[in-house]
């Protein structure tokens, strides 16, 4: 073989292996990228022509050579679903800037989708079904979901993950069926847990907002077909589906508020003698300004209302936004709630978060390792 030829067949697996770890990365790796992407400048001029060619083990050996020559690779826009076992940084403020405007759509999407149905407020009251209560089941519909989905989640290991929290008491869940991974150690040891927090303000005041229409429409299709007072108002039966998308709703903003911890480490490891004289004379307060950055939260507010109103932006057949004779538009939900939900919920819980798994950040350390941390600049 001609040393041209092997030299643009290994130019040709470099390419391959840095399109893997960027697919691994994104998480799409079960949709391979087009043979364009192959393509490689060079005298020959070679290229791909095989979408599903089969990676080798001499792409994998160019893996953690493309990973030192372009880190950026890793850096690339990640899932929410974080994977905590590649060999990149999960303390860098760009990857979990980026992880978290990722967890907006999430949230976002879904509060769209739970805006459809009526409120019901039944899944939300205890001992409100009898079914449940011949299951010797005390808690509210929601709540028996939550343990119903989180006891399977468990059993798949999700909660071994530094960043899921589950709603109901670990001690009620089932241990995970496959063993641990060995995650590497990337937060301080601790047992912050908002989700009860996080339950209530969502159950209480983001539902009755954002159901708000639905609840509405179906008051005046009930009063048409005769349907009048307690019957006629906020229940359309629909328990299975609202609950289904609770859940989705109730664990994406517990990922986004339970970030604040490696928000906090982050900036703890970076600047640790800054932290730490608030932390041994706990003062919260200071502690909150260090993390405080009211222009970052301007934008991200900015941004949240942004997307929302154009992801839940009603249109046409044709895909033309719907407007009334007034030119103003109709939308899938109330953009301001969503805003509202980040600007007084989400980013105060977050910051609560941060502060506390500051004041206990120190926790265990000896003296000498303080002094250690004092030293670090």
């Amino acid at each position: 073989m001609k040393k041209s030829d092997e030299s643009d067949r290994e130019a040709v697996r470099d390419r391959e292996a840095a399109i893997l770890v960027s697919s691994i990365i994104q998480g799409f790796t079960s949709h391979p990228p087009s043979p364009a992407t192959f393509c490689v400048k060079t005298p020959s001029n070679i290229s791909l022509t095989n979408p599903h060619t089969a990676f080798t083990p001499l792409h994998f050996s160019r893996i953690r050579q493309v990973h030192q020559t372009d880190c950026s690779l890793f850096n690339a826009m990640p899932s929410t679903q974080s994977n905590y076992m590649l060999p990149v940084d999960p303390l860098s403020l760009s990857r979990i800037r980026s992880n978290l405007i990722r967890l907006e759509d999430t949230i976002i999407f879904s509060l769209i989708e739970r805006a459809q149905f009526a409120l019901n407020p039944r899944i939300y009251e205890r001992n409100c079904f009898d079914e449940l209560k011949e299951m010797d089941w005390k808690g509210s519909w929601l709540e028996w979901f939550l343990k119903e989905t989180e006891t399977f989640h468990a059993k798949a290991r999700r909660y071994t993950s530094p960043d899921e929290y589950p709603f109901t008491s670990e001690s009620d869940l089932p241990a995970p069926v496959l063993p641990p991974l060995k995650y590497p150690q990337i937060l301080h040891p601790n047992a912050i847990n908002v989700n009860a927090s996080i339950m209530t303000f969502y159950t209480r005041a983001i539902v009755p907002r954002i159901t708000r229409r639905a609840t509405q429409e179906l008051a005046m299709l009930k009063r048409s077909a005769g349907i009048v007072g307690d019957d006629e108002y906020e229940d359309d039966g629909n328990y299975g589906s609202a609950a289904t998308i609770d859940v989705e709703v109730l664990q994406a903003i517990s990922k986004r508020v339970h970030y604040g911890k490696f928000v906090s480490e982050s900036k703890f490891r970076s600047h640790p003698a800054d932290f730490i004289p608030h932390i041994l004379k706990p003062n919260p307060q200071e502690l909150l300004k260090l993390i405080t950055k009211p222009e970052v939260e301007a934008t991200l507010l900015e941004r949240v209302q942004r997307k929302t109103s154009i992801y839940a932006q009603e249109l046409n057949p044709g895909g033309e936004p719907i407007k009334n004779s007034m030119g103003i538009g109709k939308w899938k939900i109330d953009v301001e709630c969503v805003r509202d939900l980040y600007e007084n919920w989400i980013i105060p819980l977050t910051k609560e978060v941060e502060v506390e798994y500051l004041l206990h950040r120190l926790d265990g350390l000896s003296q000498d390792e303080i002094d250690e941390l004092l030293k670090t600049h």
